[in-house]
């Protein structure tokens, strides 16, 4: 059977679409847009979590540099009585300690110059008389034991001072080839010259180069310069033996220092609690907690939504979770766990001029800090060590963030639970959407056959009215 073709309201007078629209937005306000609003707030709730976890690992990172493991929040502070001979600094593992440096080499490069006086235009040919015998080559040695390597130039008729420098540039990794002008613009000398890069003689010593007979038999490179690369020799106080590194930059010998070597002398490395930079990583961290509270109070608000007739609740995306409520709740157990009983006056954050606000944000007096500080830093030390082992640590040491953020986490165990009622609405949607648009099908045809009834009794009437005037 064809379909039925109608336009609307022809015969009937009735607007039939009009009618049928407003049959299929209202389906639709029932049975689709609750849903459709529904999936937005999931997805709104999704996006909060995710902001969330994204705010506690930035707490559990600042926590983490605290840990034990990685040092302690003290900051320190390395100086130097004589900056000229040694520089200090030093990280949070650093003890405090005074310790005299007897600095007796400095470590440096090795510098090479072939001395040459003859040569005035680093273009021209530096051996033309050259015979070649097979000696025509000159043999450099850069660095000592694993790390040495062996450049090889060799030398025609044609060779000049730039022909060289590229040979020892494209071979070595240790040391640069340069000519040098020691003369003046009017009267120049050219000389060939090697300096290594590293300092010390492991990556940075130049045996003297040797130089084949076919060379040194024109009068070339028969003698040249070395100025000898040396490694860093210095003196620790208690300790009788010197030390020897090959580089001036030192910090293998006292545990979390670096001091740098730059002259022979003596000089006193001092490392001390940083006051100031403690208390700014102790406030970053309470600016970061009271950043994930502010948040949180943000995205629990209920408000309401009020017309003429109706009231409505409107839920801010984490208000119908409790996983925020579940991850600041554990933190706080944490701060009011961080007792340190062998404190003699600083035994707690209080006494950290650490103090909870009425609305539980953190705050910090860091002149009550420095001053418990300057009393006892152990007890900081370790009072800060109670906060940052669980707010720092895996799940597997006992960490309390962890469980939150890590994968298959509270958090990402949530999202993904919400996904899964996204998909369901979804299908349900679909589902929703094929059978108004059947209902909105079958009213068409429905209005169709009525248009085509209602046509047809006119057709009726009108012959019908003919046939009585014709018998009048």
């Amino acid at each position: 059977m064809p379909p039925l073709v109608s336009f609307s309201g022809l015969a009937s007078g009735i607007d039939s679409e009009a009618l049928i629209d407003a049959t299929i937005e209202a389906r639709k306000a029932a049975l689709i847009t609750p849903k459709e609003d529904k999936i937005q707030e999931i997805q709104d709730t999704n996006q909060s979590l995710n902001d969330l976890k994204d705010l506690l690992l930035e707490l559990k990172d600042l926590a983490d540099e605290f840990r034990e493991v990685n040092g302690s929040i003290l900051s320190k502070i390395g100086s130097s009585s004589d900056e000229t001979v040694a520089s200090a600094t030093a990280d949070s593992t650093a003890s405090n300690v005074s310790t005299t440096i007897t600095v007796n080499t400095i470590a440096k490069t090795a510098t090479h110059t072939f001395d040459d006086s003859d040569i005035t235009d680093p273009e021209d040919a530096i051996a033309p008389g050259l015979t070649d015998t097979g000696n025509n080559e000159i043999e450099y040695l850069i660095g000592t034991g694993s790390e040495q390597e062996t450049i090889t130039l060799t030398v025609d008729t044609d060779t000049t001072l730039y022909d060289l420098t590229d040979q020892f540039n494209t071979q070595s990794s240790l040391a640069i080839a340069t000519v040098v002008n020691i003369g003046t613009t009017d009267s120049p000398e050219y000389r060939l010259v090697v300096q290594t890069i590293n300092e010390g003689t492991l990556k940075g010593q130049i045996a003297a180069p040797t130089v084949g007979t076919d060379i040194t038999g024109v009068g070339r490179f028969t003698a040249g310069t070395l100025d000898a690369a040396t490694d860093a020799n210095f003196n620790v106080s208690g300790i009788n033996d010197a030390i020897t590194r090959s580089t001036n930059s030192v910090s293998d010998v006292i545990p979390g220092v670096t001091f740098n070597i730059s002259k022979v002398g003596t000089t006193t490395i001092t490392v001390s609690d940083d006051a100031d930079a403690t208390a700014a990583s102790v406030q970053e961290f309470v600016d970061k907690y009271n950043e994930i509270l502010a948040f949180v109070k943000e995205q629990n608000l209920i408000t309401k939504e009020s017309d003429e007739e109706d009231a409505l609740n409107v839920f801010g995306p984490l208000a119908k979770t409790s996983i925020d409520d579940s991850a600041i709740t554990s933190i706080r157990t944490v701060f009011s766990g961080s007792i340190y009983d062998s404190g003699s006056e600083i035994k707690g954050l209080y006494d950290l001029g650490l103090t909870t606000e009425q609305d539980g944000t953190l705050e910090f007096d860091v002149d009550a800090f420095k001053s418990a500080l300057s009393k006892e830093p152990e007890s900081v030390k370790n009072i800060w060590y109670n906060v940052a082992e669980p707010l720092g640590a895996l799940t597997s040491a006992g960490g309390v963030i962890d469980p939150v953020t890590r994968f298959q986490g509270l958090i990402e165990l949530g999202v993904k639970g919400n996904d899964e009622q996204v998909k369901s609405l979804q299908t349900s949607i679909t589902r929703a959407q094929a059978s108004i648009d059947k209902e909105a099908d079958l009213l068409r045809q429905r209005f169709a056959r009525l248009e085509k009834l209602t046509s047809d009794l006119q057709s009726q009437q009108s012959a019908l009215a003919s046939a009585l005037a014709g018998l009048g």
